[in-house]
């Protein structure tokens, strides 16, 4: 399931529904904005867990190898999903399912050719260059290969130009694509881009208002490992 919000219009007084272990955390960010767009995400989560999988409870969460969150499977991991959040400037995303999964969404900046070819293999560059405006298409294959890498769990450690996605950067919103056995779905959400990443054939994401949030937000707390 993917869950996408509005961070600029609903984000306030989300942050007293999230546990007291997130909150800590969340707390400590200087940036006020990333805060409470993070929170967005995690809140997100929560309503998931209830909604999806029946939860009554947050499971422990850990951190893997490389620093990713993810929930103690424990019991065969039964009622415990795999889950992947995103932020950008006005927008918050959480994509959960019973496999690994990748999720990243960006607001539309301008194109810089310096920050582009970054991440951008050669091939890629060049399909870019063949576009009259690539601006958008640079923001989706950024999307794409930040969701694949948070699929595998990597991060960005890995050198994303190493990546080939060139075949989609002259795709259009709410494309998809089936890559390696994976399952990609690329959409836009006001001004940002997203990509998810896994092994479901997603399907349209659901767009949560912050009452429905309020409502579903009776989990009860466990500690963060």
């Amino acid at each position: 399931m993917i869950y996408l919000m509005d961070t600029d219009g609903e984000a306030q007084g989300l942050l007293p529904l999230l546990p007291s272990w997130k909150r800590e955390r969340l707390e400590k960010l200087k940036n006020e904005k990333a805060r409470l767009q993070s929170g967005c995400a995690w809140a997100l989560l929560g309503y998931g867990l209830k909604t999806e999988y029946g939860r009554t409870d947050w499971p422990p969460v850990e951190l893997g190898v490389h620093g990713k969150p993810e929930f103690r499977r424990e019991e065969g991991g039964l009622g415990v999903p795999f889950f992947s959040l995103s932020h950008t400037d006005g927008a918050a995303m959480c994509a959960l399912d019973d496999g690994p999964v990748g999720a990243d969404i960006q607001k539309i900046v301008p194109f810089r050719e310096r920050t582009v070819r970054r991440y951008a293999s050669e091939r890629e560059w060049r399909a870019l260059t063949l576009l009259p405006d690539p601006e958008r298409a640079a923001i989706r294959l950024w999307t794409f290969k930040e969701a694949y890498v948070k699929y595998q769990g990597t991060g960005i450690g890995v050198d994303l130009r190493s990546l080939d996605f060139s075949h989609t950067v002259f795709s259009e919103d709410g494309a998809r694509f089936l890559l390696c056995g994976l399952h990609f779905l690329t959409g836009a959400y006001g001004d940002s881009l997203y990509t998810v990443c896994g092994h479901t054939a997603w399907g349209a994401p659901a767009l949560i208002h912050r009452e429905q949030l309020e409502k579903a937000a009776c989990l009860l707390e466990t500690g963060l490992i």
